[in-house]
């Protein structure tokens, strides 16, 4: 079972070298693929989780005016929770290690806690510092420093961020409504699996497709993608990031996958890479669906025609019968 978007932390902040961190559990909700790459950039995952709330120059600064033991027993009157968004952004700055050049690349994670922005605000009227505002994120996967990319302020956040990406959470907000020009797209396109030689339509069968299956012993399998959420289109390189992240959580799974994609027939959009997923359980399915945010995804039965899987949120309920009087 895929877990849930919000991760709890019983962890206090402390002091690791200059700057004042707080630990975060890293659970199986946050991304676990251990490399994710684009654009010829390796992002390495992160070996540990942390929240910076105090970077080295402030903490620095702070602990001229106040000693670690206050500072500590401030941070027990916070509640140190910290609960996912999704909201992921790749940063990049050139470094120096010496006299070369270090090109550096961070995939961060902006996240809800309150007690960041309360915690800090707290700790500058005490001291009596001017602490500038900053964005709570998490560095999940790092290429060049192994520590990531210092964030001092929001305004050096919004100069080193070259693109967003939602990531994938369990977060079941609504997706917005589902066009139905787009779910005719959707009946009318042709999903193809490149290295099985085939193609298949809504309502048909697809025996190459049959021989795959009863190859694996499996009766059911799916295809899915994590491009464009929502049909929102995004850049290039977060659709790349998403889709290995998918994919790292099926292998997690013991999934097997196989390249596949959606082709247009009329031409109006482009194809849209995806993967065949070989016995996904349904729960998995509606999991997969509702964390990567997509409208829908094709499922395939042995010997049965392929069918079109909506998000749960478009699904229409089901009703009970009224109960009759006896």
């Amino acid at each position: 079972m895929i877990p849930a978007t919000h991760a709890g932390n019983l962890a206090q902040p402390r002091f690791h070298g200059e700057a004042l961190l707080l630990p975060v559990a890293d659970g199986s909700d946050w991304p676990q693929a251990p490399v994710l790459e684009f654009a010829g950039t390796r992002l390495l995952r992160k070996s540990e989780l942390h929240v910076t709330l105090l970077g080295r120059t402030h903490a620095s600064a702070l602990r001229e005016r106040l000693d670690d033991a206050r500072i500590h027993r401030i941070a027990t009157g916070f509640d140190w929770t910290v609960k996912r968004t999704g909201a992921g952004s790749v940063l990049a700055k050139l470094k120096h290690d010496g006299t070369a050049p270090l090109p550096c690349t961070s995939l961060v994670e902006r996240i809800d806690m309150p007690a960041f922005t309360a915690f800090r605000d707290a700790l500058a009227t005490i001291a009596g510092l001017s602490l500038p505002d900053t964005c709570p994120h998490v560095t999940l996967y790092v290429a060049g420093d192994p520590e990531g990319i210092g964030l001092p302020d929001s305004a050096t956040f919004a100069a080193l961020r070259q693109f967003d990406l939602p990531l994938p959470t369990a977060n079941e907000r609504s997706p917005p409504p589902l066009p139905e020009a787009l779910r005719n797209a959707y009946l009318a396109a042709r999903y193809r699996i490149p290295p099985l030689g085939c193609s298949l339509h809504i309502g048909m069968p697809c025996p190459e497709l049959d021989g795959e299956l009863a190859r694996h012993g499996a009766r059911h399998a799916s295809i899915l993608t994590a491009h464009n959420p929502c049909s929102v289109q995004l850049p290039p390189a977060a659709n790349v990031l998403r889709q290995q992240l998918m994919h790292a959580e099926l292998e997690a799974l013991g999934i097997t996958t196989i390249i596949a994609e959606s082709h247009d027939p009329e031409g109006h959009w482009p194809s849209e890479p995806g993967l065949l997923a070989i016995d996904t359980p349904p729960d998995v399915d509606d999991t997969l669906l509702i964390r990567y945010r997509q409208h829908a995804l094709v499922a395939l039965e042995l010997g049965q025609p392929a069918r079109l899987v909506l998000h749960p949120a478009h699904r229409a309920p089901v009703v009970s019968p009224p109960l009759r009087d006896r």
